[in-house]
């Protein structure tokens, strides 16, 4: 089961929040404030952090501790949570640094509300299903998939096909943005291997000249080569290749969402307008049929 860091000074709102995410399937860690958060973090038992952008004082303005976090982290997607009057700020904090790299995946504002950011975690997750079914939802613009079928009737089979393929090209741009971004930090983590593994050669050579002079032991050695060698790969090496299987199970999500886009292209290439209505019938109901899509009794 997929693990997610909540960190917030609010209480009502980490409460609502973690009871939000274990209703729709995840389970949750939280934290108060920036040592635990970072803690958790450390710890690497988690898959995906939301952070406050500010975790210990919510009137201070100079209070940026939950992006200072997400500064730190690079192997864990991170989700700065903000309020509207520090949107903006935050949004340009999450430029990239000169590293090349955002210092978090995405960010929400509160006032958005908790689609919002349950759409975001998905994406960060490569989580297709949350993404794909706002995506949906906005396109459609119904606040909830129960009222997907009476807004199909109302607009007919055309219009709801044409609509259903807006919100799978949204979906397949924000996948196709998240992939390049991954792609990206996975090139600088190797060019940052690289480096520490140089410097790691070099210490290594030094090393093994104090033991030639008598000045270090073989044991000494020894431990400077473990450290050099699973420092390397801990910092780097597994990180990278984190980073490269994000961007394999990206291709695999856009596969998945060119597949149903082919079959809406499919029916209206189709000659006779009743042989297109038909076509576009068949592919809705498909869609419609999805349990990701539509659960009974909840309509989110």
């Amino acid at each position: 089961m997929t693990k997610v860091l909540i960190a917030d000074n609010d209480p009502e709102y980490l409460r609502s929040t973690k009871d939000l995410f274990e209703e729709n399937g995840y389970a949750v860690e939280v934290a108060t404030n920036p040592e635990e958060a970072e803690g958790r973090l450390i710890s690497g038992e988690v898959d995906l952090a939301i952070l406050d952008i500010r975790l210990r004082d919510d009137t201070d303005p100079k209070d940026v501790s939950g992006l200072k976090i997400a500064g730190k982290e690079k192997s864990i997607p991170i989700i700065i949570v903000t309020r509207l009057p520090d949107y903006k700020n935050a949004r340009q904090a999450l430029m990239p640094g000169q590293d090349g790299l955002p210092r978090a995946v995405g960010f929400v504002a509160r006032e958005e509300g908790p689609d919002a950011l349950l759409q975001a975690v998905g994406l960060a997750l490569l989580r297709l299903n949350p993404v794909l079914k706002n995506n949906i939802l906005k396109s459609f613009e119904v606040p909830a998939t129960v009222a997907l079928r009476e807004r199909i009737k109302l607009i007919g089979p055309e219009e709801a096909s044409r609509r259903l393929a807006q919100g799978y090209e949204e979906t397949a741009a924000e996948m196709t943005k998240y992939r390049e971004q991954e792609s990206q930090r996975a090139a600088e983590l190797h060019k940052a291997g690289l480096a520490a593994s140089a410097t790691g050669v070099l210490l290594i050579v030094v090393a093994t000249i104090l033991l030639l002079v008598g000045a270090i032991t073989s044991g000494v050695l020894t431990l400077v080569l473990s450290v050099v060698t699973q420092g390397i790969r801990a910092l780097f090496s597994v990180k990278e290749d984190a980073a490269h299987k994000r961007v394999g199970e990206c291709f695999g999500k856009l596969e998945e969402i060119n597949r149903i886009g082919s079959l809406l292209t499919m029916c209206e290439s189709l000659e006779s307008p009743a042989e297109r209505d038909e076509c576009r019938k068949k592919v809705i109901n498909h869609i419609l049929k999805e349990k990701w899509l539509i659960r009974k009794n909840k309509g989110r």
